[in-house]
């Protein structure tokens, strides 16, 4: 189930999920909250969700909360479902990433490839050694999200523009990156079962 606070889509199969947040959740159910679920009560969803970096989806029949709460419940009608096997699912996505160096002045940009709640990969014009700290800004149409990655891998690709690309893992969590995947996974509309 997804924990507290984290961000879930409950898709009704209409091509616009609702964006809710978890409340608590015992026996197969989880109280979810956000603008439009109560006007969900008696419709079958797919609640998604990510669990330890890893993308959720479960079928649900959503029913009204308990009188004078807020939201509405989720009663799952199926055992949740793994949707990649990986460690960290990777979410081909193309933006731009404006990225500096860590205590230096100085900016460059490059072109993100993919991007999963534990790192990403990018294409850029120069090397960077491994183990070197960026910060990077960039926006997968979820808004703009900053952070702190380190440099994990660096191959030479062509001798074009952008000939580098660079595997960078994140230094740390972040709530608000899971969220913009499991929204921007949503609107996709990844298929379900494809563990």
């Amino acid at each position: 189930m997804p924990a507290p606070g984290a961000a879930v889509f409950l898709d009704a199969g209409n091509g616009s999920p609702l964006r809710a947040t978890a409340g608590t959740s015992r026996a197969g159910c989880v109280e979810v909250v956000g603008s439009g679920v109560e006007g969900l009560a008696g419709s079958d969803v797919t609640l998604k969700y990510l669990a330890q970096g890893l993308p959720i989806w479960a079928r649900a029949r959503m029913q009204p909360s308990v009188a004078g709460e807020p939201g509405a419940r989720a009663t799952l009608t199926e055992q949740p479902k793994l949707v990649e096997r990986r460690g960290a699912l990777r979410v081909p996505v193309r933006a731009i990433a404006h990225v500096s160096h860590d205590g230096e002045a100085g900016e460059f940009s490059a072109v993100t490839e993919n991007v999963s709640v534990s790192g990403l990969l990018v294409r850029t014009d120069a090397p960077h050694s491994v183990g070197r700290e960026l910060a990077l800004t960039f926006d997968i149409g979820t808004g703009p999200l900053t952070m702190a990655a380190r440099v994990v891998r660096a191959d030479r690709i062509s001798d074009q523009v952008a000939s580098w690309r660079l595997a960078m893992a994140f230094t740390a969590e972040s709530p608000q990156l899971e969220a913009a995947l499991v929204e921007l996974l949503s609107v996709r509309g990844m298929v379900e079962g494809r563990a």
